[in-house]
């Protein structure tokens, strides 16, 4: 459904507007395009793209799963966040080394996701981009690690 219709100038003012909202996110559109017709059957308004914002955060490994694909190197990872809550993540970046790290605990990686969600405190589509080798466990815990 349509809430609004709003004027945005910068990519940090549309993130500013969802967050102050509490939306998942939006949908920017063109409204001056011509409709055109999507495969489901549908009709759509020219170009649009979705803006949620995004999280970068670090986790510790606590437990790794390996699949039925174990070969690939798929597997599911437990991680904990500082504040102790812990998830599952099976998404990972083509740059993460997935049958070399996904049998290992104890090492750090920086998870993306699109915040935490409300009714299962999951992450929202958490996804490993890499691993975290120039920070120590210890320095994670007792400070503010900064994303580069």
């Amino acid at each position: 459904h349509r809430a609004e219709e709003v004027t945005i100038s910068s990519y940090e003012q549309a993130l500013a507007l969802v967050k102050a909202a509490g939306w998942e996110g939006l949908v920017a559109a063109d409204l001056a395009a011509p409709h055109k017709v999507n495969l489901n059957g549908n009709t759509k308004r020219g170009e649009s793209f979705k803006l949620k914002p995004r999280f970068d955060e670090e986790f510790l490994v606590i437990a790794s799963e390996l699949s039925v694909v174990a070969s690939m190197g798929v597997g599911v990872l437990t991680v904990v966040n500082r504040a102790g809550q812990q998830f599952k993540v099976g998404s990972f970046s083509t740059d993460y080394d997935r049958r070399s790290m996904v049998a290992q605990t104890g090492y750090l990686v920086e998870i993306c996701h699109f915040g935490y969600d409300e009714e299962t405190g999951g992450l929202n589509f958490p996804k490993v981009l890499r691993v975290r080798d120039d920070v120590t466990v210890d320095e994670w815990r007792n400070a503010d690690i900064t994303v580069d």
